[in-house]
């Protein structure tokens, strides 16, 4: 069993640990003996076949074989040559390669795909939205930046100034959001492992968080600087006709 299963169910070695069956019908009641190395799959469990085929009540059957090749040119004749082996037999054999099988089983690059788009979607939507407050937002303060450039205020000093206040905001939305992930990668595998890896998705690198970050300031000092130019721009007279 896997150190990061032990260490998100609390489990003790010597625990013992009811196996519901999903794609089995038996339960397996299980004693754990020991760990996995830290580069096992976050959701493997090993325990003994033969335990299975007598919860089964069958003999044991094999359902998959691994064979390694010294090269990756030599995958299709590898494959070929299998199949032809046992070709009208009782146990016939459909060989393909670990990548062609996983994409079979799992269309990363669709999943991918969709995963981006609606990511881009977001990033879009977010930016639109927050344009939107920071224009709202300088509009309500029509009458403060008027009575600042009277007194004084270069366009300069007001631009910087909201970009404090954009760039604050997005930093703060940032921590928000990383923390908020953070806390679903952690929750949900424990909630849905019926459902299968989902511990794929607890995977939080710092890069990507950092990546979230920087994209969240960019975001508010974008969204601070559009409004905050315009309005800068304006002249002092300008600017105290449109607060009239």
């Amino acid at each position: 069993m896997p150190a990061a299963m032990m260490r998100k169910h609390r489990w003790k070695i010597g625990q013992r640990i009811i196996l519901k069956g999903t794609a089995y019908p038996v339960d397996a009641d299980l004693i754990i003996v020991g760990t996995l190395g830290e580069y096992a799959p976050p959701d493997a469990l090993i325990f003994r076949r033969d335990y299975l085929d007598e919860l089964l009540g069958a003999v044991g059957r094999v359902n998959v074989y691994f064979a390694m090749v010294d090269r990756e040119d030599s995958i299709p004749a590898v494959a070929a040559a299998i199949d032809e082996t046992f070709a009208n037999s009782s146990a016939e054999t459909t060989s393909a390669s670990e990548a062609s099988w996983m994409a079979s089983v799992f269309d990363f690059r669709t999943l991918l795909l969709i995963l981006s788009t609606v990511a881009a979607a977001v990033v879009v939507a977010m930016s639109l939205i927050a344009l939107n407050t920071m224009v709202m937002a300088m509009r309500e303060r029509r009458s403060e930046i008027a009575v600042m450039r009277a007194v004084g205020f270069g366009p300069g000093l007001i631009v910087a100034l909201t970009l404090c206040e954009s760039t604050a905001i997005g930093l703060v939305a940032g921590v928000a959001g990383c923390a908020t992930a953070f806390a679903m990668a952690k929750l949900i595998p424990g909630s849905m492992l019926p459902f299968g890896p989902v511990d794929l998705f607890a995977i939080l690198p710092p890069a990507v968080l950092a990546r979230a970050m920087t994209l969240a300031v960019l975001i508010g000092i974008v969204a601070g600087l559009i409004p905050a130019a315009s309005f800068a721009r304006r002249g002092i007279i300008e600017s105290i006709r449109a607060v009239g």
